[in-house]
């Protein structure tokens, strides 16, 4: 019998393009894309990402130094802890995507080009118009939805990086130009040794701080290349860093929220702050656990939809085929934090009751 392929049309690479632009525009600027989509000479692109790299780790081990002096003040540990678990999280999860390039260049080419769905074939004497449309419109919806929640993920993510970044730098720049006695403030709790006594006398101050604004950059498109590239290689990359971040989403919103509750010496400003960061850390692990259920509903109703195919109509060799297939679509697809838990709503409602679990552990200290 003669078959025919699926063939996307001619504007599918375009809506591609346009749905993923947030997550391929911010791991270009961090060296983590694959070297073949840029147009930077390759030497000079990697680079980038060893020196984009260095200084996330370099600003992560100055606040390690900042946190081990500040045992003793519970509000610098707890407004340290927050940035500090997202950065570490935020360096692994780089680190990974980097290591693994060849494999995401290969899964993001299938799904540029439609592969999967190329491969499926179609009788000709079949309605392949109406067929191919509704494809067509599938795969449409599917990636408006990228798109949206890029769109929606990149803003608050970005608003929370602001907060720590741009804001003080305005702050600094107005209380200069108006001549008012102030304390410069950088963008994290830091701790610099040899410099502590000089760190905030120009140049030093402006060179120190623009490396600590990198660091909230990488943190920053680090988050949304790695969170919009959730795509069996997919368990492979990604499935160690789920498991940490399931761990460091428990902590950092139990601390956040916790950091909220507490007065803050910068007012509401500083509990708007808290604020923003707990909505971005919950909408963080929610997206996870979103697409991890929805993969689990999709795998489930697989084999009833290859069940209800009128097999009983149709030749043995159909029905055995079927049967076949039906045996393969029974095996539960979902996506894992290694072994430990499959993403799923079930697993998002979990970690919020821990995290709340442990909120309340923190305040009965605090109150002690």
């Amino acid at each position: 019998m003669e078959t025919e392929h699926y063939k996307p049309v001619e504007d599918f690479n375009e809506l591609v393009e346009r749905s993923s632009y947030w997550v391929r525009a911010l791991a270009k600027t961090m060296g983590i894309w694959p070297g073949r989509y840029v147009a930077m000479r390759m030497s000079w692109y990697r680079r980038l990402y060893y020196f984009m790299l260095s200084m996330h780790w370099l600003n992560t081990f100055l606040q390690i130094e900042f946190f081990f002096r500040n045992l003793g003040n519970l509000g610098l540990v707890v407004q340290g802890l927050c940035s500090f678990v997202s950065i570490c999280t935020t360096g692994l999860k780089v680190m990974r995507i980097h290591a693994y390039e060849d494999e995401i260049r290969k899964i993001w080419q299938a799904l540029e080009n439609a592969t999967y769905f190329k491969r499926i074939r179609f009788l000709r004497k079949t309605n392949t118009g109406a067929i191919f449309a509704g494809i067509h419109q599938l795969l449409a919806e599917q990636w408006k939805e990228v798109q949206m929640n890029l769109r929606f993920y990149s803003l608050v993510v970005g608003l929370v990086a602001l907060n720590y970044s741009v804001i003080p730098a305005c702050s600094n720049l107005y209380n200069q130009f108006q001549g008012n006695a102030f304390n410069r403030s950088f963008v994290y709790n830091t701790y610099y040794p040899f410099l502590e006594p000089i760190k905030r006398r120009s140049p030093l101050f402006e060179l120190l701080f623009c490396s600590e604004s990198l660091s909230g950059y990488t943190t920053f498109a680090g988050v949304v290349a790695f969170d919009g590239l959730l795509i069996e290689k997919i368990n492979e990359i990604f499935s160690p860093i789920l498991l940490v971040q399931l761990f460091t989403s428990t902590s950092i919103i139990c601390v956040i929220a916790f950091a909220a509750s507490m007065p803050a010496d910068g007012g509401e400003s500083q509990t708007m702050l808290m604020v923003l960061y707990l909505i971005a850390a919950i909408y963080q692990l929610f997206q996870f656990c979103w697409y991890g259920q929805r993969l689990q509903n999709e795998s489930t109703a697989l084999p009833l939809s290859v069940y209800d195919v009128e097999w009983e109509l149709c030749a043995a060799n159909f029905k055995s085929s079927q049967h076949i297939l039906l045996l393969y679509s029974q095996r539960q697809i979902d996506m894992r934090a290694w072994s430990f838990s499959a993403m799923s709503l079930e697993t998002f409602s979990t970690i919020i009751r821990s995290a709340a679990s442990y909120f309340t552990v923190l305040q009965t200290l605090a109150e002690e």
